[in-house]
């Protein structure tokens, strides 16, 4: 969004060009988002966060949410709660399809065993 860029441009005494030509590729780039993420203390999404991550959306979230897209919103408190950044939104579907996945078959286990 154009008009966020700007805003966040004027606060920084920047122009907002610099975000169109910014490479978001390269070591300087990780650099740069390293020293974001330290100046929020959130770390970076790693293969050890997918299991809470999953387990948090089959217990907390997907029991009151059928939508995959507000399931998938809500992972940013999860994020801000344990101080850890999102995983790629690819990668963030896939785990919420799962978690989606492993809350459906267990609703219906208790289903078919009230049954």
């Amino acid at each position: 969004p154009d008009d966020v860029v700007s805003a966040i441009a004027r606060q920084l005494g920047s122009n907002a060009i610099h975000y169109s030509k910014y490479r978001w590729t390269g070591r300087s780039a990780e650099r740069h988002r390293a020293a974001v993420r330290a100046f929020v203390k959130i770390r970076a999404f790693r293969r050890i966060d997918i299991e809470p991550l999953h387990c948090w959306l089959v217990e907390q979230v997907l029991p009151s949410e059928t939508s995959l897209a507000r399931a998938a919103d809500r992972t940013v408190d999860w994020s801000r709660e344990f101080g850890v950044g999102l995983p790629a939104p690819p990668h963030l579907e896939r785990i919420v399809r799962g978690a989606q996945a492993v809350f459906a078959e267990g609703l219906f286990a208790e289903l078919c065993k009230q049954l």
